[in-house]
């Protein structure tokens, strides 16, 4: 895939290769486990919203940091994400909002230097347009 087929609104000429961020903060939300799964399904819901159906992109990735602040940028699942955009093995990556990847300006900055350096795209969950459609990323 060309990478600026991302970057121009065309369909892409190969799978898009997703990684999706989540992130919990209190050992409570860690127990109850429900903002997890429900940050996990509207992300996966935007993706096929954005790509097609899962079974059709190239592959899905999740990385989830539980119990952790944003406060922190220095998260296990954050660098594995990092890492895995730097080698060049993902296309897009998806959150739920921008403060589950940072609560810092400096850290979304850091984080959006990292993915812009390695043509990965950045989207979030809330700025969904309710009438999104496939090809609309």
């Amino acid at each position: 895939m060309k990478r600026n087929e991302l970057n121009n609104g065309q369909q892409p000429s190969a799978p898009i290769r997703v990684g999706i961020y989540l992130r919990v903060s209190t050992r409570r939300q860690v127990e109850d486990g429900q903002l997890l799964q429900e940050q996990k399904e509207e992300a996966t819901r935007y993706a096929e919203q954005l790509l097609g159906p899962v079974t059709r992109m190239g592959s899905v990735v999740y990385y989830a940091d539980l119990g952790r602040s944003g406060m922190d940028d220095d998260r296990l699942e954050l660098n594995r994400l990092l890492a895995d955009v730097r080698a060049g093995h993902l296309d897009l990556v998806l959150a739920s909002s921008a403060n589950r990847i940072s609560r810092t300006w400096i850290g979304q900055a850091l984080f959006e230097e990292v993915l812009d350096e390695h043509q990965v795209r950045l989207r979030f969950v809330e700025d969904c347009p309710p009438t999104a459609h496939a090809g609309s990323y």
